[in-house]
């Protein structure tokens, strides 16, 4: 088993999901090789259908689908050393603090994990390493110590624990199997098949109409793949939408902004309806920004309220259009006054 898959074991359902659902919120506030590491492996080991990459889609389908992965050791191991490492970037200060502290009272987890025969040892040093540490800083969580203890243990930050990751998965990958060409089990088991049949089987004669009718199927799901990345766009900016516009909603009275779907789109008209959507999403904050503007004169305040006012009327009609475009009914929002 490995280091990751047993630190994952410790953590709880709940508490999993509010690590990775961190990381993927502050990917992009940590340093560029951490950011590309955890994006690399999710763009590798996720797909999420719709979505030409997975980094597009909603973070909530993100988590979905990387929770899926959990079962995946060789998938698991290398995701979530990715997660932990973002995770742990994030939280420099509780690393800062945890580090000083094994500093000042001489607890070496590396030391112990090199020397000890089994996993017990360092198991219970994490635990009373962060039991200890918390009552002397009971201002941080025990899980989010727990998790920092065993991540510090375990080497999560340093390249040679990936490297040994990555090395583990290429030798799973090996596959006598593969050397037709295919990653695929299913086009492997089908090219089998047809090795099985007899020469002279009389499924070679309608051979050729299925290559055909093999072709004919790979256009259409071609095209349909096409209209499939066109609504995962357009998904994706919805979500974006919701993400980081969410707070503005209220303003406006868009209670049903979260419960918009692509069902009835026409995948032809998904690209304009994406950028409106993106339109929608700038409005809004740039709204949001001047409405939190303090003007210091009568002629400031005069400007900045007749600013909003042509803004709301352009968002309540872009709003409009786009519940119009996704073929929904429309419930009437009204502005709140500005005081």
């Amino acid at each position: 088993m490995s280091k990751v898959i047993e630190i994952l074991l410790t953590l709880p359902p709940d508490y999993q999901q509010e690590v990775i659902n961190l990381s993927l919120k502050q990917r992009s506030h940590v340093t560029e090789k951490s950011r590309k590491v955890l994006e690399h492996a999710i763009e590798t080991f996720i797909s999420i259908k719709g979505f030409r990459t997975p980094l597009n889609a909603p973070a909530p389908l993100i988590t979905q689908e990387i929770k899926r992965n959990l079962k995946k050791p060789g998938r698991a191991d290398l995701l979530f050393w990715a997660i932990f490492r973002v995770w742990m970037e994030s939280h420099s200060e509780l690393r800062q603090a945890i580090g000083q502290y094994c500093t000042d009272k001489m607890i070496n987890f590396r030391d112990t994990l090199e020397t000890s025969e089994n996993r017990t040892a360092i198991k219970e040093m994490v635990e009373k390493t962060a039991e200890a540490f918390i009552q002397e800083n009971p201002d941080y969580q025990i899980q989010d110590v727990l998790l920092m203890c065993q991540c510090l243990a375990f080497g999560i930050m340093d390249e040679e624990e990936r490297n040994g990751l990555e090395k583990e998965k290429e030798s799973e990958m090996k596959d006598p199997k593969a050397a037709d060409g295919f990653a695929s089990e299913f086009w492997r088991c089908r090219l089998e098949e047809l090795r099985q049949l007899k020469a002279d089987a009389a499924e070679w004669k309608e051979f050729d109409d299925f290559i055909s009718k093999a072709r004919q199927i790979f256009g259409e799901k071609e095209a349909e793949r096409e209209w499939l990345s066109r609504l995962g766009d357009l998904q994706g900016a919805l979500g974006k939408l919701i993400e980081e516009a969410e707070d503005t909603f209220g303003f406006f009275g868009f209670t049903d902004i979260p419960t918009w779907d692509t069902k009835n789109v026409n995948p032809e008209k998904a690209p304009l309806l994406a950028e409106e959507v993106r339109e929608l999403k700038e409005k809004l904050l740039k709204h949001r920004e001047i409405r939190g503007q303090v003007p210091q004169t009568l002629v400031e305040e005069e400007k900045r309220r007749n600013t909003l006012t042509e803004m709301e009327q352009e968002i309540l009609s872009l709003k409009q259009k786009i519940t119009a475009d996704l073929d929904l009914t429309e419930a009437p929002s009204e502005v709140e006054s500005v005081t």
